[in-house]
């Protein structure tokens, strides 16, 4: 359950958690220091945090978040429509409003701005990862190996470098969002991998192929399949950055006018 911020603004509640084998079974509480309480959440969040001017509590799950007061009283719910797998919640600075993003591994997001006094969408952005950085085309290139063909194309290429979002981060002080995708860089090669290693059929955990034949020759378990991973056409990546810097007092003008 992560948290950057676990204390209510007044220091009165503290966020905890309880966590069962491997994780199964977490719980979350608001555990009040002055009556020395433990309040358990209404449902498994994924995601709680302080608000950072009002004694407030952001929990939020994979389709819903709530905002709780330090007694666990539900004040505000949210509700998104096309939740992704790796939801990203945060606080806005001033505490009026949260920000919502379908997290790593989302197409176009959006972005959406809730405000935290009544759930509704102050705004809402459509962050196409393609769009903003776009897919050069990529010139179509044959290597031959042992009689063999291995091509390189646009859609060998989208597969190393899928058109999505990897890394979700929002910096509450600048409110700005960034988000990082990959772009394939330099020329193609063809990818051999050493005879003598153990492979396993992922080409991406190809690296930790070595790691976990140790691990595996020392916790007794049985060692990965020793089937050799075929050769493949790779390239090597770059990593791409995008900010969206928000306008803060839109924000806050806006939420103002809406509860004059």
């Amino acid at each position: 359950m992560p948290t950057t911020q676990p204390w209510s603004s007044d220091s009165r509640c503290l966020v905890v958690a309880t966590w069962g084998a491997r994780g199964v079974g977490e719980t979350t509480y608001l555990y009040d220091v002055l009556d020395r309480r433990l309040r358990p959440c209404p449902f498994h969040a994924a995601r709680a945090e302080a608000s950072p001017t009002q004694p407030q509590f952001l929990l939020a799950a994979r389709e819903r978040a709530i905002v709780v007061s330090p007694s666990m009283e539900t004040q505000v719910n949210v509700s998104v429509a096309k939740p992704g797998d790796h939801p990203y919640w945060r606080w806005l600075l001033n505490g009026n409003a949260v920000l919502h993003f379908p997290g790593w591994g989302s197409l176009a997001g959006p972005l959406t701005i809730f405000d935290a006094r009544d759930g509704s969408v102050l705004t809402q952005v459509r962050l196409d990862c393609e769009e903003i950085v776009p897919f050069e085309p990529q010139p179509t290139r044959v290597f031959v190996d042992a009689g063999k063909a291995f091509t390189w194309d646009d859609a060998v290429a989208r597969k190393q470098c899928p058109a999505r979002w990897h890394t979700v981060h929002f910096d509450a002080a600048l409110y700005t969002l960034y988000l990082s995708t990959s772009r394939p860089a330099g020329d193609p090669f063809l990818f051999k991998p050493p005879e003598d290693t153990p492979k396993l059929f992922n080409p991406v955990l190809a690296s930790l192929d070595a790691i976990i034949w140790t691990l595996s020759k020392i916790s007794g378990e049985s060692p990965p399949d020793p089937e050799q991973m075929p050769a493949s056409v790779r390239c090597k990546t770059r990593e791409e950055w995008v900010g969206v810097r928000l306008r803060e007092n839109w924000f806050a003008e806006n939420a103002r006018l809406r509860h004059s």
